[in-house]
C-alpha cells in the first residue's frame, strides 16, 4: 500500500517561504492536514509588510520636501555677536547672544538672537 506523506509545520513553512505565496499552503495537499490558523495569519501579514515596505520611501520623501516647501533649507550657524560680560575669551562665561548668522543654500542671514540663544541649524526660505 502507498504511504502518505504529511510534512512537518516547518516543512510547510519552508515551503511558503521559497513560494512566496500563501496558496503555496492552502493548495498543498501533504500541508492540508496541519491546523496552523496562527501561521496563515503570521505569513500573511508579513507578505503584506514586505509590499508595503516598497512603498515607506515615499513617506519619508513626502516629509521631507513638504518641510522643504513650507519652511525652507536649513542653514548652519556661522557666526554670532554676544555680550562677554567683561570676560570674552573665558569659555565657560556665560554669555548673552545678541544677533546670529547663518549660510547655507540661499546665502547667509543676519537674525536677531531668540531669547539670548543661538541655535545651531535654522530652515530659511529664498529672498525674492
Amino acid at each position: 500500500t502507498g504511504r502518505f506523506f504529511v510534512k512537518t509545520a516547518l516543512e510547510c513553512r519552508m515551503e511558503i517561504v521559497q513560494s512566496d505565496t500563501i496558496r503555496a499552503l492552502r493548495n498543498s495537499s501533504a500541508c492540508a492536514n496541519l491546523k496552523l490558523p496562527w501561521l496563515m495569519g503570521v505569513l500573511q501579514l508579513a507578505l503584506v509588510i514586505k509590499y508595503l515596505s516598497l512603498f515607506l520611501w515615499l513617506i519619508g520623501a513626502g516629509a521631507a520636501y513638504s518641510v522643504y516647501a513650507t519652511k525652507g533649507l536649513p542653514h548652519v550657524i556661522w557666526s554670532y555677536s554676544f555680550l562677554d560680560n567683561g570676560d570674552q575669551y573665558n569659555p565657560l562665561a556665560k554669555r548673552y547672544y545678541i544677533s546670529c548668522t547663518f549660510i547655507g543654500w540661499y546665502g547667509a542671514f543676519t537674525v536677531p538672537a531668540s531669547n539670548g540663544h543661538c541655535g545651531w541649524v535654522r530652515l530659511f526660505k529664498e529672498q525674492g
